[in-house]
């Protein structure tokens, strides 16, 4: 239950930064996506231009900015519930 629950806390925050927001690195430019940005904005003079990667490539980045969080929260306590479990190690 506890790993289920870290791994959907993980995945709305994936959701959340990872292809939702939108950060503003500084007055000149704007990414949207962690860690890997999907769409970076950059101010020019006075309109923004944006750089954005073809859709196949960006599904693949968007799939990686959300799963990244659910391994970062859900892989770790899977790990450490392995150890703690006392499962014997089949020796031969």
């Amino acid at each position: 239950m506890v790993f289920l629950s870290c791994a959907m806390f993980g995945l709305l925050v994936g959701v959340r930064f990872g292809v939702l927001e939108v950060f503003n690195l500084n007055n000149h430019l704007h990414i949207q996506g962690a860690p890997i940005p999907l769409v970076v904005f950059l101010l020019e003079d006075t309109h923004w231009v944006d750089f954005v990667k073809p859709k196949s490539i960006t599904y693949i980045c968007a799939l990686a900015n959300v799963l990244f969080p659910v391994a970062a929260f859900a892989v770790p306590l899977r790990i450490l519930s392995a150890n703690k479990g006392g499962h014997a190690v089949p020796q031969s």
